[in-house]
C-alpha cells in the first residue's frame, strides 16, 4: 500500500539545492502530497519563484529510460522504493512545497540527469548512458 504524506505550509527556505527531496503537492500528479526532487540548477533557484521538481511515485513502472528507481536511505528520507517520474516535471509554487525530507545520493542525481537529457532530447542518450553505466 502506498504511503501518504502531508504538506506543511512551512514556506520557502533558503539553501534549497538540486537533489533535495521535499513533500510537495503538484498539479497534474493527482495533486496529492508526494515526495519530489529538485531538478532545477542551483544558480536559478530563487526563494520567491516556482522551482522545477520531479515528482516521485511508489507505483513502479518498467520504463528505465524515463523513470529512475530510487531506494530509500537515511540520507534521502524516502520510506519505500520509489521512481522519479522524469516525464512529469513540474514548476512547483513555493506555497505547494512543504517539508524537506532528505537529499538524493550523487548516483541517483546522475541517473535523473541522464533521464532528463533523454526525455527532453537534449543529446543522444546512448553515449551518456554508457558513460553512466546504464544498460539501454
Amino acid at each position: 500500500m502506498a504511503r501518504t504524506y502531508a504538506v506543511r505550509a512551512t514556506g520557502w527556505r533558503h539553501g534549497v539545492k538540486r537533489g533535495d527531496v521535499f513533500i510537495a503537492s503538484i498539479k497534474g500528479t493527482a495533486s496529492k502530497p508526494r515526495p519530489s526532487v529538485v531538478v532545477q540548477a542551483n544558480e536559478f533557484i530563487l526563494p520567491e519563484r516556482p522551482i522545477i521538481v520531479c515528482p516521485l511515485t511508489s507505483i513502479l513502472a518498467d520504463a528505465s529510460m524515463i523513470r529512475v528507481t530510487i531506494r530509500p536511505t537515511p540520507t534521502n528520507g524516502l520510506r519505500e522504493i520509489s521512481q522519479a517520474m522524469v516525464d512529469r516535471l513540474s514548476a512547483a509554487l513555493p506555497e505547494r512545497i512543504g517539508t524537506r525530507i532528505g537529499h538524493l545520493e550523487a548516483e541517483d542525481i546522475a541517473r535523473i540527469k541522464f533521464a532528463l537529457i533523454n526525455v527532453l532530447s537534449l543529446q543522444k542518450a546512448l553515449p551518456i548512458a554508457s558513460g553512466l553505466g546504464i544498460q539501454t
